[in-house]
């Protein structure tokens, strides 16, 4: 709910939060990798980057059971009805969720 999150927003003046947006991150990975390791006081060379980028792709994680929880029982995860990993766009949510289902959560 967005009244969570601006609770969460002012904790930024007083404790290290990073935020980030998935959309951002679709848009940019590299750069939002990028902020996730300042945040973290890292400064990995170009190359560890660009292979963060690949790994963290939708379609490589999405393939990667150890990312994708295929390998989780179906008694805890049941992804016949809803893969953990759908489509990987933004804005999704909208085919599997009502405008009210949305407002409760």
């Amino acid at each position: 709910r967005s009244s969570d999150l601006y609770g969460w927003w002012e904790k930024t003046q007083s404790h290290p939060i990073l935020y980030l947006f998935y959309e951002d991150m679709k848009e940019d990975p590299l750069r939002e990798i990028q902020k996730v390791a300042r945040f973290l006081g890292k400064d990995p060379t170009k190359e560890v980057l660009e292979e963060t980028v690949h790994h963290t792709a939708f379609q490589s994680m999405n393939d990667n059971p150890m990312a994708n929880y295929k390998t989780i029982p179906d008694v805890y995860l049941d992804q016949s009805t809803t893969p953990f990993m759908r489509k990987g766009i933004a804005g999704n949510w909208k085919e599997h969720f009502t405008v009210t289902q949305d407002r409760k959560s």
